[in-house]
């Protein structure tokens, strides 16, 4: 068993995949010591890039943009994300580095195949706005921006303003059902989120049909 392999079987149990340790290991010298720290979800973590450039790491997510190849294209100052890609310029991003999906929309673009250029596009779930801000950059007409969470809510409505869009982004603290109702939910839950649960004796939040 060569020594790659090795580290992949012992950090298997850890949910790292092969192809992300290759990725560490070319990108970090102490990619061992921070691949233990990120199983362990021990952040910060200081690694050492293959130049010699110490640099902190504050989420799975961050070291992951840099292990793949983007850490030219947005730089970090405390809790704020700072996007420079392509016609992304400045782009900002509160509360991401465990939340929502920059990595998605703003590197890979999954959404680019979509023409949604002088379209009025629904954004259910928005989460901390990425997708909404990405739709809005991309020439939507109008994006109407649905997210329950009141946490994410508010870091979606921080974004917004942050990036000067308020104008094109209507943000509902709202959930989406095929009738108009209200959803009681848990209101200290925030991060990406895959589906509404409701709780009792929780926070009342509107739903709204489409």
């Amino acid at each position: 068993m060569s020594f790659q392999d090795y580290v992949t079987s012992y950090f298997r149990g850890f949910s790292f995949y092969p192809d992300v340790i290759r990725r560490y290991s070319k990108t970090y010298k102490n990619f061992i010591k921070v691949l233990f720290n990120a199983s362990k979800n021990n952040f910060p973590i200081t690694a050492v890039l293959k130049n010699g450039e110490q640099r902190i790491f504050y989420s799975i997510r961050d070291l992951g943009h840099t292990s793949a190849g983007f850490s030219d294209l947005y730089r970090i100052e405390n809790d704020l994300v700072i996007i420079n890609k392509n016609n992304f310029k400045n782009i900002r991003f509160h509360n991401a580095l465990n939340n929502g999906d920059l990595y998605s929309c703003f590197f890979l673009e999954v959404y680019d195949f979509l023409p949604v250029e002088g379209k009025f596009v629904v954004d259910i779930g928005a989460s901390i706005a990425d997708s909404s801000i990405y739709f809005a950059l991309k020439g939507a007409k109008k994006v109407i921006a649905l997210e329950p969470y009141p946490l994410n809510y508010e870091s979606a409505k921080l974004n917004i303003q942050e990036n000067n869009l308020t104008e094109k982004i209507s943000l509902f603290n709202a959930g989406c059902s095929g009738n108009e109702g209200e959803i009681t939910i848990n209101p200290s839950q925030e991060g990406p989120i895959s589906s509404l649960r409701e709780f009792k004796n929780e926070k009342e939040i509107p739903l709204m049909s489409l």
